[in-house]
This record gives structure tokens, C-alpha cells and sequence, in this order.
């Protein structure tokens, strides 16, 4: 017998059990079932992942119903207690408690051991028949005390089943009781919860098996509203360490915020131990509990105490019990580090990208019901899904997942591979018709991996070009930034993005393409070869649109077109080394063919600027703005009037007129820059428009101080070293 297994033994005092005012509707289901005289169903399963609160769901049901004259006997299963975690005690344990809940059956089961002293050596389903059909059966057929054995308490809980010692033994004792209760005259009742491992869920499934045509399940998911259980339970807790803990006295009284208890409830997934982990935690009565919240969510270090013992612990034990951990942690690898919002997320997708059989993945992710929610066989439309946010956690943080660490790095590179593999032979491939999602694992994985050598051999053979057309641009810039970092040699003479120049110039001339004949694409072309050199804050389309007085639609579209790369300085995760490279490849005639930038497109466009800076707001000072408005104050409405009438402009809503002329003086003085170094016939036409251009005036508090300096600073030295210059570009602000 295992006395320690009883739910009220003093071996498991203070026993895990549900928090007040939680799990009401769980608890009202089970309570309702087991009150139902007319129930067709004997056993019901009660399953969730590692961490649902299983056992407190149970322990809580055993103490309710117990009060109420309802529990017959009770087991609860641990893996790490002598005694609890075997089959051998168990019907022994229940038996004597039966016995005491229905004390009609003692004399019966004295007989029966009488009869047999060594009972307790057979087989569990003997023993079964022996001490418990056997006696309530014969209770039952007696006229006299069968009326009395129908008011006494028939639930017999199972808690952890999952916890005793091998499957095979779990599967016994679910066959065992479930062809006992098919004998009964008037059966008893099983609550079982357990995690949903493979073994018992397909037993509960099984509708032609006893067990299957006489159950019912509850599932610990979202039907059930954890998360605000969840919330609940956090808020108490915290309540409780502002009125116990020793420092209670100097806690702030705004501590936790609502944020930080949401915080804790998404990362809990679900999960009460993640909750009940970290308020064990902070409630340290050694430490200050804010600085330990902020251990938990990663903003100070922890010193040798981790906060996730308990967590830790857990997913070591589960993953530890696998048995190929190679192919588990391949698995792993794309459920922690892809985003899995679409196909990728699908078994059968898992499955084909890593090359396995059908039905392989199956097998290997057999023992890992617990953590993470496995589709049933065959059902490849179904996604994987970790019930656990924290297990990314583990597996990335080396200091707490050991052996089991995942290397970022090194997994991206490996997903890569994979990736490049599938793409060399595409039509091959078993993903042939999924190659959209292997195109975006691709370009997802790689930018983020580790440049082993491995990898840069496989990258060398990926035809790139293919991979291109056959996909859209999004993430290329990113890719192709990747590649330059890359050397392929120890004398650093050529990189992954040289090796592949030709599709890279071929995948920018494509994209560029459709727009050949926009008047204002050399414009913007020429522009972007100017990147390292404008201030990003002082760009932006809507601006530029300006600067070449078109509708900022058409702008917008060949932005669009051109993609993440030449969204110029509007998505702020652009990769500016792109603008970098694409400048290298818009200033080489042979790469660039008809989208060559030289000193005829600087020249055009530096005309374009002196247009927008021939607006009276930039010239003269004697204008509208007469009473010069004060720092800061936004100019953008009067302006827009002058301009629309002036040039008949298209203006959107958010282009002030100061930030508009910012960006015009800076171009200016940049392109100015420009084609004095190129030189040409282009040269003296600019300089023929600044003579006829009239001076920048300076008015008081301008906006534009800094920037109509430097730009009259380049003109004068531009028309210097043409030998003419006549008077000062810039008037300085009357007193």
C-alpha cells in the first residue's frame, strides 16, 4: 500500500490545488458528472499539457467531494516518490479505502485475502477481481444492503496516471479497471487526468475498447478561459507578498502594474506552473520582490539562483525521455524560430522540409504530447503548436537547457541548408507545390544564420536566379546585404554577393523595369546614389514628390514596385547597406544599362531643387511669412497655397513646407558635390541656373538656418572654381 498517495496524506501536505475563484467552470463540470445518477460515461479523462494544473484541479475535486460523501478512494502518481510512481500499490491503496467508504465490503475483501494471502502478487486486473468486483458484487445481489451500497460514494480519482513508472504499466491499469467496470452490478466512477501522451489518448479514443465506449474528456484549453484564472491567480499572489512580505511596508503600491500581470499571463500560455513558478519567486523573503520581477522578465541578471528551477526541470525530464533527441531538437528548431502564422506551421510541411518519411514525424514527437500539441496521425493539415511560450526560453538560454540548448545561429544555418537543398531541385522537391513558403523560409532563415562553411558552399551552388523570379521581393534587400558580408576566401577578394552579381544586377534591372519611362525614375534613381549623405529624417516620399513636382502616387508606386529597398528612407528597417549597393550598381554604366545615374541625371535633378528654392518662402524676405513665425511653428499651410499656384502641385497632407525646402537644400548642395567631380557640359548649365537664381535671405528664428548655409556655402565654391561669382548667395537676417 502507498499511504503518501492519498489526496489528504500527510506525505503530500499542502498538496497544489486550485486558487479561489478559479477553474469554477472545470470544477462545475466534474462535479455535475459525478452527481449524475443516470451517467453513461464511467471515466472521465482530464488532460492537459505539463503545467495546466491538473493535479490541483484534482486535489481540488477529491477535498470538494469528499466534504460532500461523494470520494471512494483516491491515487495520485508521482514520478519522483517511492511507492507512487508503480503500479504495484495501487489497488491495494484503493482498496483500503474502499473499504472505509463502503465499509459493507470489508468483510468480503478480509475473506478474499484469507483466501489468498498473496493476492497482492497477481496480476492487476486479478487483483481487481478479487478485491473489488467480487465484493461489491456480492454487496450488490444482497437484498438488504444493496439499497445502503447505492448511497455510498463511488468516484475514484486517478491523478498523474502519466507519472507511473512505464506506458505499459499505464496501459494495464486503464485496461484493468475499464473491464472491471463492463462486471460491476453497480459501478464505480474514474476520474483519470494525465497528460495527453500518445498511449492514452489513443486508449481513450478507442470507441471499440471498453475505455473509449464508456468515456468522456475534458481538455485544459482555451474553452475553459485559463488566462483569466491565470490573471486572477497573479493578482492574489501579488496581494499576498504586499501583505506578508517582510519589506511589505516599503513596496510600492503601484507594484506590479497591469502590464506587468499581462506580461506574466501571455507568457504563462495557458499554463498555471509558469504563474505559480515565478510568484514562488519573487516572494523570496531574502530579496527585494521588484528587482526579482525584473529577473523574470529579463531586465537584470539572476545571479546563480535562476527564477525557472521548477520550469527548467520539466522540460529537461521530458526531452531527456526521448528517444531519437537529434530529430527532436530539428523539429524544435522550426516551432521556437520560425514564425509560425501560416504553412510552415503544418505537420505535413514539417515533415516533408526535413525530408522525413510519412508518418515519421509522428513517431519521433511521440513522447512530447506533454509540451507540445501534436495533431493525430495522419491529419497533416493540423499544426504543431508548443502549449509552453517559456519552452523557447529554455532551449535558447544555455545556462538552463544544458546538452538541449538550441544555437540560433547555428539552427538558422542548418534550416538554410535545408532550404537550399529543396530549392536546388525544386520541381524535384517534395514541397514543389508549398514553394512559396520554402522561398520565405529561405530568405527568413538566412540573414539570421551562422556563415559556417558549410553553408557557404551550399549557397554558392543555390541558383539564385530562379529564386528570384519565383518569388516575391520581400526580404531580397535583406538577403542580398547578407550576401556582401559574406567572404568566400582568406584573401577577402570575392563574397557571396559578388559570386552572384549577375542575378542580383539581373533582379534590380527587372524590378526597375516596368517604370523605365516615369520622368521622374532618373530622379529618384540619382537620389538614392546619394543615401550615405541625407539625413534620413529629412527624406521621406512624400517630400521628394515635391521636390519633382509629381503626384506623389506615382512616387509611391514605383517605391512599391521597387520594394523594401528603394522605399526611400520611409521603412525605417530598410537595410541602408542596400542603398549602398544599389548606388554601386545605378553608377556603373555596364551593370546599370539604361538606368545609369551620371552627371546629365545630378544635373536634372539639382534643377528640380532650384525650382522648389525659387518660392518666395526660401528667397525673399519681404513675403507672406513677413512677420517671421516663431521656432518650431509649422509653415506647411501657407506654403502649400504659394506652391499650388506657383507650380500647380499635387501636395499630401502630412508635407510641410519647411521640411519640404530642408531636403531641396540638402539635394542642392549634394548634387552640386557631385557633378563638379563628373563634369561635363551638364556643369556649366548649372551654373548658368544658379547666376539667375536669386539669394537665400536668413529671417529671424528660420528653420532653414543651417541648411541654406551650407547649400549657399556650395554654390559660392561651385561658382568659384568656375571663375564667377558675382555677390553672396546668402543675405544675412536684418536686425
Amino acid at each position: 500500500m502507498a499511504p503518501g498517495a492519498f489526496h489528504n496524506s500527510d506525505e503530500r501536505y499542502d498538496p497544489p490545488k486550485c486558487h479561489p475563484h478559479t477553474r469554477r467552470a472545470v470544477l462545475k463540470k466534474i462535479e455535475d458528472w459525478v452527481r449524475d445518477a443516470n451517467k453513461v460515461a464511467l471515466f472521465l479523462w482530464l488532460y492537459g499539457p505539463a503545467g495546466s494544473g491538473k493535479s490541483a484541479i484534482a486535489q481540488s475535486i477529491a477535498e470538494l467531494l469528499e466534504e460532500a460523501g461523494l470520494l471512494a478512494a483516491a491515487f495520485f502518481f508521482s514520478r519522483n516518490a517511492a511507492g507512487r510512481n508503480d503500479k504495484a500499490p495501487l489497488v491495494a491503496t484503493l482498496v483500503y479505502q474502499l473499504i472505509i467508504s463502503i465499509p459493507e465490503v470489508r468483510g468480503y475483501v478480509l475473506e478474499a485475502l484469507d483466501q489468498d494471502p498473496a493476492v497482492f502478487s497477481r496480476s492487476i486486473q486479478a487483483q481487481i477481481k478479487v478485491l473489488v468486483v467480487k465484493p461489491l458484487n456480492t454487496v450488490a445481489k444482497d437484498e438488504t444492503l444493496a439499497p445502503t451500497l447505492l448511497s455510498r460514494p463511488r468516484l475514484i480519482i486517478l491523478d498523474g496516471l502519466d507519472e507511473c513508472r512505464t506506458s505499459l504499466a499505464q496501459i494495464h491499469i486503464l485496461n484493468a479497471i475499464s473491464t472491471a467496470m463492463r462486471r460491476l452490478r453497480i459501478p464505480l466512477c474514474f476520474l483519470i487526468a494525465s497528460r495527453p501522451e500518445q498511449h492514452i489518448r489513443e486508449a481513450f479514443n478507442d470507441q471499440s475498447h471498453n475505455l473509449g465506449s464508456l468515456s468522456f474528456s475534458i481538455a485544459l484549453d482555451d474553452t475553459y478561459e485559463p488566462d483569466s484564472d491565470i490573471e486572477v491567480f497573479l493578482w492574489s499572489a501579488f496581494d499576498e507578498i504586499k501583505r506578508k512580505h517582510p519589506s511589505r511596508a516599503h513596496l510600492p503600491t503601484s507594484w506590479p502594474s497591469s502590464g506587468d500581470i499581462r506580461r506574466l499571463v501571455a507568457k504563462s500560455s495557458g499554463q498555471f506552473i509558469f504563474a505559480s513558478t515565478v510568484t514562488k519567486y519573487v516572494n523570496s523573503h531574502r530579496h527585494w520582490p521588484p528587482d526579482r520581477l525584473k529577473i523574470v522578465f529579463g531586465q537584470s541578471k539572476s545571479g546563480q539562483e535562476t527564477p525557472f528551477a521548477e520550469l527548467d526541470t520539466l522540460y529537461s525530464f521530458i526531452l531527456s525521455s526521448v528517444a531519437d533527441i537529434e530529430k527532436v531538437k530539428d523539429v524544435l528548431m522550426i516551432l521556437v524560430l520560425l514564425p509560425l502564422h501560416g504553412m510552415e506551421a503544418l505537420t505535413y510541411f514539417i515533415e516533408k522540409f526535413l525530408f522525413y518519411r510519412v508518418g515519421e514525424l509522428d513517431m519521433i514527437l511521440s513522447d512530447l504530447h506533454s509540451i507540445i500539441s501534436v495533431p493525430p496521425p495522419g491529419d497533416g493539415s493540423r499544426k504543431l503548436q508548443s502549449f509552453h511560450a517559456s519552452l523557447a526560453d529554455f532551449l535558447l538560454d544555455r545556462s538552463r537547457s544544458g546538452d538541449l540548448f538550441l544555437d540560433e545561429g547555428a539552427a538558422y544555418a542548418e534550416l538554410t541548408r535545408l532550404a537550399v537543398k529543396h530549392l536546388n531541385d525544386l520541381p524535384a522537391s517534395p514541397l514543389t507545390n508549398d514553394r512559396y513558403w520554402v522561398h520565405f523560409t529561405f530568405r527568413f532563415c538566412c540573414v539570421k544564420a551562422h556563415p559556417s562553411p558549410m553553408l557557404l558552399k551550399d549557397l554558392q551552388t543555390l541558383n539564385l536566379d530562379a529564386h528570384f523570379y519565383d518569388t516575391s521581393a520581400a526580404r531580397i534587400p535583406e538577403l542580398i546585404c547578407w550576401f556582401e558580408r559574406q567572404w568566400l576566401n582568406t584573401d577577402r577578394t570575392e563574397t557571396l554577393l559578388s559570386h552572384h552579381l549577375p542575378a542580383i544586377d539581373a533582379w534590380i534591372r527587372v524590378k526597375l523595369g516596368p517604370w523605365a519611362r516615369r520622368s521622374s525614375l532618373p530622379h529618384l534613381l540619382a537620389a538614392i546614389t546619394l543615401v550615405d549623405e541625407i539625413d534620413p529624417e529629412a527624406f521621406g516620399w512624400q517630400r521628394f514628390s515635391a521636390i519633382l513636382q509629381s503626384p506623389i502616387e506615382s512616387i509611391h508606386a514605383v517605391l512599391k514596385e521597387l520594394a523594401d529597398p528603394v522605399d526611400l528612407f520611409h521603412r525605417k528597417e530598410t537595410p541602408k547597406a542596400f542603398f549602398r549597393i544599389l548606388s554601386k550598381f545605378l553608377t556603373d554604366r555596364e551593370r546599370a544599362g539604361d538606368f545609369w545615374v551620371n552627371s546629365r541625371t545630378y544635373a536634372n535633378l539639382a534643377k528640380k531643387s532650384l525650382r522648389i528654392l525659387r518660392a518666395k518662402r526660401f528667397t525673399d524676405i519681404d513675403d507672406i511669412h513677413a512677420q517671421p513665425p516663431a521656432q518650431g511653428i509649422d509653415l506647411g499651410e501657407i506654403a502649400k497655397r504659394h506652391i499650388n499656384v506657383v507650380y500647380g502641385m499635387h501636395w499630401h497632407k502630412d508635407v510641410t513646407y519647411h521640411k519640404v525646402g530642408k531636403l531641396a537644400f540638402n539635394l542642392l548642395r549634394l548634387l552640386l558635390s557631385r557633378i563638379e567631380i563628373l563634369g561635363g557640359p551638364e556643369a556649366h548649365e548649372v551654373m548658368v541656373l544658379l547666376k539667375s537664381h536669386p539669394p537665400f535671405h536668413l529671417i529671424k528664428n528660420d528653420p532653414l538656418e543651417s541648411e541654406k548655409v551650407k547649400a549657399a556655402q556650395a554654390i559660392e565654391e561651385f561658382l568659384k572654381k568656375r571663375g564667377d561669382i558675382a555677390m553672396p548667395f546668402l543675405i544675412p537676417r536684418q536686425m
